[in-house]
């Protein structure tokens, strides 16, 4: 797992050579550098791949919003999933799990619930 500084410094090495060889609009590569970013507690990085992204896919939305949440950032987790939600995407399990932890701590889990149940997410 990448965590320390030399795997932040490696990683970043490695998201340079992927800009070079046109990889990081892949959206693959984008979602695994905002993991990586966020493992490493730079939360800011991983926003800028994030909002560079051309295409945006489930895993995207998940990896963001999962992060904001380890973070600390529930309001911005909160944000990011209606933000998914007005870009079409829908919830799966992960994305509800995460926004169940943030909205925990932000009294708003019955609202999740609410709407997991209405979309049939979970009976």
């Amino acid at each position: 797992a990448v965590t320390g500084i030399d795997d932040l410094q490696l990683g970043q090495q490695v998201h340079g050579m992927a800009v070079k060889l046109g990889f990081d609009l892949d959206v693959t590569v984008a979602n695994t550098l905002i993991n990586m970013y966020s493992k490493t507690g730079c939360l800011c990085f991983a926003r800028k791949v994030f909002t560079a992204m051309k295409e945006l896919d489930l895993v995207s939305w998940n990896s963001m919003i999962s992060s904001c949440v380890q973070s600390g950032l529930e309001e911005e987790s909160v944000t990011l999933f209606k933000d998914m939600l007005n870009d079409g995407f829908r919830p799966d399990h992960f994305t509800l799990a995460s926004v169940l932890r943030a909205c925990s701590s932000l009294c708003l889990s019955k609202q999740v619930h609410a709407h997991a149940l209405i979309t049939g997410i979970i009976a």
